[in-house]
């Protein structure tokens, strides 16, 4: 391992006995360098650097690049995806909080609306900068979870003061977007902001 982003491998040629031919063991450094945006599956190819061959050139060797897993980001293509919960009360009454980013900046998410389960928040040039022109960046995408408190019953009252917030017709909808999977303790009412990877990842580095 060399640094940040930058690999080192060695690679050994085979000995073979031939009459007009020898190969000699040789031993070198191949340098892989990450660059930025580069994508799972990219393909990092040293031409000439493959199974050697008595009749002919050199075959290639070809670095497959394998994206690891996030426990807070999942990525496609350049633009970043993850989940937050937040409390039924700030839900109702809207949050302001930072989500740390991959490289350790902060990003604020600040709404002031009712924010319902399901929702996203989009917010631009805070996704993966993209592989063939590092100026440009894809974008976040944050749905928003909403968690219900448990073991808590209204008082006539508090049912009245929500009637009279909201009104007595409550619309009945399916809202889409729930997470594939969610962290431990969501269903046990913690409350947030918690931050985590709703997605699944078809990654091979997972």
């Amino acid at each position: 391992y060399l640094g940040p982003g930058r690999f080192q491998m060695v690679q050994q040629h085979v000995c073979s006995e031939c009459p007009n031919y020898e190969f000699v063991i040789e031993d070198r450094q191949l340098e892989v360098e990450i660059e930025l945006g580069m994508r799972d599956g990219y393909i990092y190819p040293f031409p000439g650097e493959g199974e050697p061959h008595v009749d002919g050139e050199s075959g290639d060797l070809k670095f497959l690049i394998r994206q690891q897993t996030h426990p807070i980001f999942h990525r496609s293509g350049d633009d970043l995806y993850t989940n937050v919960t937040i409390s039924l009360a700030d839900s109702l009454v809207g949050f302001d909080f930072e989500l740390t980013h991959l490289d350790g900046h902060k990003v604020p998410l600040k709404r002031e609306q009712i924010t319902w389960p399901g929702a996203v928040m989009r917010v631009s040039n805070e996704g993966m900068p993209n592989y063939e022109n590092n100026n440009k960046k894809g974008s976040l995408f944050v749905t928003i979870d909403v968690v219900f408190p448990h073991d808590r019953t209204l008082t006539a009252q508090e049912k009245e003061t929500v009637k009279g917030i909201f009104g007595d017709k409550v619309e009945r909808k399916v809202t889409y977007g729930v997470p594939a999977r969610r962290p431990d303790g969501l269903d046990k009412g913690h409350t947030g902001p918690i931050a985590y990877n709703g997605f699944v990842s078809n990654s091979a580095a997972e």
